[in-house]
């Protein structure tokens, strides 16, 4: 089964390696939008392995703390994997590390590096985010169960640039990017510049396709408005042909309209370089718009 791109982002996030202080703020990541996260229960749920893998390995690296790892699997849905600290103690040696007091209090402890937001966004993703392919559209998104850890993700992105915007689904908030510049930018902040440049990559070959088809488009107009006018000139000269005879024009439109009759193929620039001498496009559009002129008077 292929994987999706979001899946394979997230490999690519697992595979990365990091410094002891990095890992703590990658773990609160993944704490704070885990799936469940509190004294009564620490649950983290993903249809992605590699997710799974990598924060129960953080969690035996830093705490000591074997995660309990199950999947389940249904007709209806993927599989999904669960890792999850059964363990009241651990639970609590955990929460009693990590909450020192107010979020506004951990931009010393978690965040004072650079590389450790990086980290913590990271873990934030890859517990709770997704990426479309940028093939179909923009988008990356993450889950946030709690304002608070919504409000401080955005804190922590804002610091690099990257502006999100916020949205409610049910009774979660969805902090997301649909720009790609955006969305690059968060890639390369969490460690996966080569993802960020496949993307721009993708942004250039759809823009020159777009332009593509908007030329394409574009002479596509042009050349249908330029045949409609051939023909309904040629009507015209056909029906002055068929009553009054084309003998009745001056001698200026006479010319003009027999070329015509010739040359329907031909625009008005190739017909004006046919007569002696030589005319300009716009005096032989007059000319011909004269034509048309006269035979509309004669259907009157």
């Amino acid at each position: 089964m292929k994987s999706s791109f979001s899946s394979r982002v997230k490999a690519k996030l697992c595979g990365i390696e990091s410094d002891t202080c990095c890992q703590y703020a990658e773990i609160l990541g993944f704490l704070l939008f885990a799936h469940k996260f509190s004294k009564d229960e620490i649950a983290l749920h993903t249809e992605n392995k590699d997710v799974v893998r990598r924060f129960s390995k953080l969690i035996q690296d830093r705490f000591g703390i074997d995660a309990k790892f199950f999947s389940s699997d249904s007709k209806k849905r993927a599989i999904l994997y669960t890792a999850e600290i059964e363990n009241p103690e651990d639970r609590r040696r955990i929460l009693s590390f990590y909450f020192i007091g107010d979020l506004e209090d951990w931009d010393d402890k978690f965040f004072k590096n650079s590389c450790c937001s990086a980290s913590f966004v990271r873990g934030a993703f890859l517990s709770s985010g997704t990426i479309v392919d940028p093939q179909k559209y923009y988008h990356l998104e993450i889950l946030c169960q709690r304002t608070e850890t919504c409000n401080l993700l955005t804190k922590v992105l804002k610091k690099y640039g990257i502006d999100p915007k916020i949205s409610k689904r049910k009774d979660n908030l969805v902090l997301y990017l649909k720009e790609s510049e955006q969305i690059e930018d968060f890639l390369t902040l969490t460690g996966t510049s080569d993802t960020s440049l496949e993307i721009m990559n993708i942004k250039v070959y759809k823009d020159f396709r777009n332009m593509a088809n908007r030329v394409t488009n574009c002479e596509t107009a042009n050349i249908s408005k330029v045949v409609d006018a051939a023909v309904a000139q040629t009507e015209a000269i056909r029906h002055i042909e068929n009553t009054i005879g084309l003998d009745s024009l001056p001698e200026d439109l006479r010319s003009i309209a027999k070329l015509r009759l010739q040359h329907m193929e031909l625009s008005l620039r190739e017909l004006g370089q046919m007569l002696s001498p030589p005319l300009s496009r716009s005096g032989v559009f007059h000319r011909l718009q004269k034509i048309i002129k006269i035979s509309k008077e004669i259907e009157v």
